[in-house]
């Protein structure tokens, strides 16, 4: 593989971390993205942030030689996908506890906006990372919600900031792209 499991999550991240700006300048909302293994109402929740993005991968496909067209004719491609969970999730704190509507209208306006990042993106994200003095990467990044936004009862979560929380969550796809390209002298 041109570039590892690990690092495909992180330019997921970069990807999330991006949305995490747009929301703050267009809505004033600042979030935090955190990386979980489990369920949410399952894990440990540290977080100073009222508003939280919770990543959950949940597995990768087309890994397989034939399917990654990797190996003889595609050498320097590699195509497969991964599978998350987003949970969005709004903690209830003594300040939001007495209109929890409002707390929700919060959760739905940050998922409205993570989808509307989406699609002022065309669903597309592409980086590009220098692998030595000849070749650079070319990642292509396509999210797409193969899920229903799945509204959730108060939860009991176990964190620091709060221990009931308003969540959501969306199963998206990811399809991840690599190629690695020669270097020309016009790109030097």
């Amino acid at each position: 593989m041109l570039i590892d499991l690990h690092e495909t999550q992180v330019y997921v991240l970069k990807i999330l971390e991006m949305f995490a700006v747009a929301l703050k300048k267009k809505q004033g909302i600042s979030i935090e993205l955190i990386n979980i293994i489990n369920h949410p109402y399952l894990e440990d929740i540290n977080t100073n942030s009222s508003d939280v993005v919770a990543i959950k991968v949940i597995d990768y496909g087309r890994l397989g030689n034939r399917e990654l067209r990797s190996g003889g004719f595609y050498d320097s491609v590699n195509e497969y996908e991964l599978m998350i969970s987003l949970y969005f999730i709004c903690f209830i704190t003594k300040e939001n506890a007495v209109n929890q509507i409002d707390l929700l209208n919060r959760m739905t306006l940050i998922y409205q906006e993570y989808n509307s990042f989406l699609h002022n993106n065309s669903n597309i994200f592409k980086f590009s990372k220098a692998v030595d003095k000849e070749y650079v990467l070319r990642l292509k990044y396509i999210l797409r919600h193969i899920g229903r936004f799945a509204l959730k009862d108060p939860i009991t979560v176990k964190s620091k900031y709060s221990n009931k929380a308003i969540s959501t969550n969306i199963i998206t796809k990811v399809n991840v792209q690599v190629i690695e390209e020669k270097i020309t002298s016009t790109q030097k």
